[in-house]
């Protein structure tokens, strides 16, 4: 069976410890329903920082599909701050930034993806009440999550969803059943409706009857989500006992079914942030050396331009692109060519050329760059650097700039036996500074390098120029950027 979870997702900020853990109803019913075996699918709209970024990667990592998201440039995730209290979980505030991301808006080509699916569930939060039209024909159930918001439990409001969807949910802890059959008959809808209260028993609306399961109650590590994995349990064991748009389970089925969600929910509410995968912030900052943090590529290609120059040649475009960001092998693989000589007779010509006109890297140091280092060390952060030059030509730079107390880790071409794109590198800076990928940054500019830290498990932040096109969904014109991006401090 397949299983979409439509709309937000959102971070959740721990109030007291600093510790963040991926979270939004629609984003959370992916994950569920990914763990309960279900063919899992999420359709949202992510943000392209830190959060965002982690967001993604997460579902990813589960095998959830995203194939259909679209990631927004320049906007932040929402962060929901909430407090847990002996387990249960209370919500706080938002924390919405003035670029924030938006909801979803559904294309045609979305509802035709969406039509593949047994059931897709979203709610209130997901901001798509208005559209729901277009995906009236889905061929599978629609499932509308009303949570606890008295604002989202008007008529005018549950009237804008009624025509579309099979069945609707509220949460309710601590209301009696008296009161909520009252509420349920004075909706005057004919959809299913569930309602579930917390640790109390949950209630669920068929016509006139009512059915009502009371699971075990446990002591909870905390309840964050607890809902989300209820709804998601109970529609994939709804799904199992035949249910669509032309069939409902039996009563006994439908208990079976609630039993199902009450026992998934109990091992869920014993998991912190609800499926224990917390966000606790980057621990360092990898960077890559030539056209990061020295405008090396630009004098390297001026003196290369100048050596072939003497020689009667010249770069084709081709060649020019290619050398761009590669390793010193591949470099002199394509003066090679362009010379028609052995390599070695290669290198031997361009190490002498270089000694005689080797640039001063304080020359051509991106302006900011010092300070920001600093600044990365002020804020306590590990910094990293992963070169494909030689361990000289960096050890020089370093000194030139001033830079060689700045590095926790250093690793060169020397070090390493395959180059970039190769994730050798990036994997032995890991290992120095003594961190996991999750726990990284990499700041990078060319495609090779890009490609070797995604390999490597690190996201990164692309730093433009006019030589490579996007590849990263976080870009940066300046490194002096990195100390605007809030997202990467918690």
């Amino acid at each position: 069976m397949r299983v979409l979870g439509l709309g937000d997702n959102v971070m959740d900020a721990y109030y007291g410890p600093a510790v963040f853990y991926p979270g939004g109803n629609a984003y959370n019913v992916s994950v569920n329903a990914k763990r309960l075996e279900a063919d899992s699918a999420y359709l949202g709209w992510f943000s392209d920082d830190e959060y965002g970024v982690f967001l993604k990667k997460y579902l990813a990592d589960m095998h959830v599909d995203v194939s259909r998201c679209r990631t927004r440039k320049a906007t932040t995730a929402k962060v929901c701050v909430e407090q847990v209290e002996n387990g249960e979980r209370h919500y706080l505030r938002n924390e919405i930034q003035a670029n924030c991301v938006e909801a979803i808006q559904l294309s045609i080509s979305d509802a035709e993806y969406i039509n593949q699916f047994d059931a897709v569930i979203t709610s209130c939060n997901s901001k798509l009440s208005t559209q729901l039209p277009l995906i009236r024909n889905h061929h599978g159930v629609l499932v509308f999550d009303f949570g606890e918001k008295g604002k989202y439990r008007t008529r005018e409001y549950i009237a804008q969803v009624d025509d579309f969807v099979d069945l609707m949910l509220f949460s309710m802890p601590g209301v009696s059943r008296i009161c909520i059959e009252e509420y349920v008959e004075s909706l005057g809808v004919s959809k299913c409706i569930l309602v579930t209260r917390g640790s109390e028993s949950s209630l669920f609306f068929l016509g006139e009857k009512c059915i009502e399961f009371s699971g075990k109650k446990c002591k909870p590590v905390d309840t964050m989500g607890a809902g989300d994995a209820y709804i998601t349990a109970f529609v994939i064991a709804m799904l199992k006992h035949g249910w669509n748009r032309l069939n409902m389970p039996k009563e006994d089925e439908i208990s079976l079914s609630m039993q199902a969600a009450s026992e998934y929910a109990s091992r869920i509410v014993m998991e912190p942030g609800g499926f224990n995968h917390p966000y606790t912030g980057r621990k360092a900052i990898i960077f890559d050396m030539d056209g990061v943090l020295v405008d090396s590529e630009t004098a390297c290609a001026k003196m290369y331009d100048s050596f072939l120059k003497d020689m009667g040649k010249q770069l084709d475009d081709d060649s020019r692109d290619r050398m761009y960001g590669c390793s010193s092998e591949m470099e002199d693989m394509i003066l090679a060519k362009c010379l028609g000589c052995s390599i070695d007779t290669a290198r031997e010509l361009k190490q002498e050329y270089t000694k005689e006109n080797m640039y001063n890297y304080a020359d051509i140091v991106f302006h900011g760059t010092g300070e920001t280092l600093s600044w990365l060390k002020q804020k306590g952060y590990l910094v990293g650097l992963a070169s494909s030059s030689p361990r000289r030509h960096v050890e020089m730079m370093l000194a030139q700039c001033g830079f060689s107390e700045m590095f926790d880790a250093v690793v060169t071409a020397d070090e390493i036996k395959e180059a970039k794109p190769s994730p050798e590198i990036y994997c032995s800076v890991l290992n120095a500074l003594g961190i996991h990928p999750e726990e990284a940054l990499v700041i990078e500019d060319s495609k090779y390098g890009i490609t070797a830290a995604n390999r490597a498990g690190i996201p990164v932040i692309q730093r433009l120029n006019q030589n490579q096109p996007v590849l990263s969904d976080m870009i940066i014109g300046t490194i002096s950027s990195i100390t605007e991006l809030k997202s990467i401090i918690v």
